[in-house]
């Protein structure tokens, strides 16, 4: 790769689904493609190849709001889902901002799907905050509504997870690590789930409607889904998971 680019940079149209299913996320406009050699030199955080996006409009996208429609459907109790990405939110330690990572929902209760991301706004106020929601599209609406402070670090590599667990009780729909120690299992929605597609097509990199872009870089995505899948930690699930996406 390296060769072929030279001394210039290197930009990625498509991260190809490694499970065969040929779910790869593609971007065909060069402007919105994320970087991954920059002036002859390959984008890597901690010696990890890394896919940098900028925050402005750099996003991977799958079209179909169908083929991920098991991430958002809790209706069959016998399936858990797995998110799990080693990523950086941010290019400094306070940025101030909310940055999506992976979604297909639009940030927004009206809609249909599920979103992960970052935030850090003042706003609100949140701190280095992780934040999951999933919709079903009622206005106002949450299946699961998650946000829980001071657990990602900014400006360095995180290792994320979020088990969707097909569970009667609340607050066993979604549980998670940050960096393997930090858990988190905050939800207190009881929306009932729906089994209906997604609003917009994934997205990684946005939360599906082409907003709050991610600014930083990520190093892997798994998307999983398995019968009775217990969230324990990350190095138990290495052993376990099947690879979806990898920047190598």
């Amino acid at each position: 790769m390296l060769g072929f680019v030279g001394l210039g940079s290197g930009f990625i149209r498509t991260i190809y689904d490694q499970s065969g299913a040929s779910n790869n996320f593609t971007q065909t406009v060069i402007a919105n493609q994320p970087r991954i050699v920059n002036s002859g030199a390959l984008d890597t955080v901690n010696a990890k190849p890394s896919a940098f996006f900028d925050g402005i409009n750099d996003v991977m996208g799958i079209a179909s709001t169908s083929t991920y429609n098991w991430m958002h459907n809790l209706t069959d109790a016998n399936r858990d889902t797995l998110l799990l990405s080693v990523c950086q939110f941010g290019t400094s330690s306070n940025p101030n901002a909310v940055y999506a990572l992976v979604g297909n929902n639009g940030f927004a209760s009206a809609s249909i799907g599920f979103v992960m991301a970052y935030d850090d706004r003042a706003s609100l106020p949140l701190n280095n905050a992780f934040r999951m929601h999933m919709t079903n599209g009622v206005v106002g609406s949450f299946v699961i509504n998650m946000s829980t402070d001071d657990k990602i670090i900014p400006n360095k590599l995180n290792a994320i997870s979020a088990n969707n667990n097909r569970q009667s009780g609340i607050e066993l729909r979604s549980f998670g690590f940050v960096n393997q120690t930090n858990a988190f299992n905050t939800n207190s929605n009881n929306a009932t789930p729906t089994n209906s597609n997604a609003s917009f097509g994934l997205q990684l990199g946005a939360n599906g409607n082409n907003a709050t872009n991610l600014l930083g870089y990520i190093s892997e995505m798994f998307m999983y889904r398995r019968s009775v899948l217990e969230l324990r930690s990350l190095t138990q699930y290495n052993k376990d998971l099947e690879i979806y996406y990898s920047i190598t």
